[in-house]
């Protein structure tokens, strides 16, 4: 079975003959903050939320904003929009009625946005909501897994229906009908960085830019849920990215960290590794790329192994990069594109211009390079390694 209306169309009378909401926006928005409640199942898709409201960090995140591509601070839970409209959902059929009625209670209770956060067992982000919406697996699938042929398939606007979603780079939106006759606007719930989780009226098919969003369809199998979700296989090979930084003083014992264009903190120097590269290649080629030189880089500080959010593993590494010279400290230049400036910070400044992680990966590297050893880590702490491991 499939999540299929009759195919009839719409009238301009406002009747619903196939499960859409009608083309009155008076009659497809109700202004209404009653707010949802319970678990909403579906005939086969069932609701797979686990009934604590709580918030839970979770992929190795120390804070709410403490997660790969976080730029600036976002709504934390109970600080998210809300329900500013509420699409009617009278005479849609059972199974896209609770579909749309999973993602109204994240909406309802005014959820904010966080990649390194879950609540009812679901991540606080876009593809989390949506995940939630179509009864996946927790944490959630990404806006990439969410595509996947075995979860859904693509559809087009004149077959959208309230519960399917429109994907575009990064970001993802639960369909919840038409708002005009003209289909030019419809009613969105939604998970995004600067409103938190927000049902409200988009233009089709998303404010800028939007030419890359495309509407899909949850499958539903015989026995409900997707046809399939993917995984890695039993025994499988796993796959990892991976990321470098170098860790430089200097005779101060001050840390170097350089400010990134894309980023209101600092960073340390360093970068993702390549294709083919080894971590200590990247260290060396990234440093150069953001300062232009080439100081000599030692062994690593820090090991550790993150859970990403797509569901990768994630392994970054601290690199020695020892007392930097004075040669190289008055021939560093930012590259003016990725780092815009470089500077130096004494060790109890750290907290205030790091991210939480980053932080605590710094300071675990000082301590490292003090004791003469390498500190592995996983997701921040080595308390977490099983009983007799040294950790460090």
């Amino acid at each position: 079975m499939s999540v299929e209306g009759s195919g009839h169309r719409n009238h301009a009378d406002g009747r619903q003959r196939d499960g859409r909401l009608a083309l009155s926006p008076r009659m497809a928005v109700q202004r209404v903050a009653r707010p949802s409640a319970g678990r909403h199942d579906g005939p086969l898709v069932k609701d797979l939320s686990r009934g604590d409201w709580s918030t839970h960090l979770i992929n190795g995140a120390l804070d709410w904003d403490d997660w790969d591509g976080c730029t600036y601070p976002h709504r934390r839970n109970g600080e998210g929009q809300g329900t500013l409209v509420r699409p009617r959902l009278t005479g849609l059929p059972p199974e896209r009625r609770a579909v749309v009625e999973r993602a109204l209670e994240r909406s309802d209770r005014r959820l904010g946005y966080s990649q390194g956060a879950e609540t009812n067992g679901y991540r606080v982000d876009c593809s989390g909501l949506v995940s939630c919406a179509w009864g996946l697996p927790s944490p959630g699938l990404t806006t990439r897994t969410l595509v996947d042929p075995a979860v859904s398939r693509p559809i087009g606007k004149d077959d959208l229906l309230p519960g399917d979603a429109l994907v575009g780079p990064g970001h993802v939106v639960l369909f919840a009908g038409w708002a005009d006759a003209e289909h030019t606007s419809y009613v969105a719930i939604e998970d995004c960085g600067r409103l938190g989780t927000v049902t409200h009226i988009l233009p089709y098919p998303y404010p800028q830019p939007s030419d890359d969003y495309r509407p899909y369809r949850l499958n539903i199998g015989p026995t409900g849920g997707p046809t399939a979700v993917p995984q890695f296989q039993e025994g499988a090979p796993a796959r990892y990215r991976s990321a470098a930084g170098a860790l430089f003083t200097d005779d101060r014992d001050r840390v170097l960290l350089v400010k990134p264009s894309y980023k209101p903190l600092w960073e340390i120097p360093g970068g993702c590794v390549e294709e083919g590269e080894s971590p200590l290649d990247a260290c060396v080629r990234e440093v150069f790329e953001e300062l232009s030189i080439r100081p000599f880089i030692g062994s690593a500080l820090v090991v550790e192994w993150v859970e990403g959010t797509d569901r990768q593993g994630h392994f970054l590494v601290v690199f020695d990069g020892g007392t930097l010279s004075a040669a190289h400290r008055q021939s560093a230049r930012p590259d003016g594109m990725e780092v815009l400036a470089f500077s130096w910070f004494a060790v109890p400044e750290l907290d205030n211009v790091l991210v939480p992680a980053l932080a605590g990966r710094v300071t675990r590297a000082l301590d490292a390079r003090r004791a003469r050893r390498t500190a592995y880590l996983e997701r921040g702490r080595a308390d977490r390694l099983p009983a007799g491991s040294a950790g460090e």
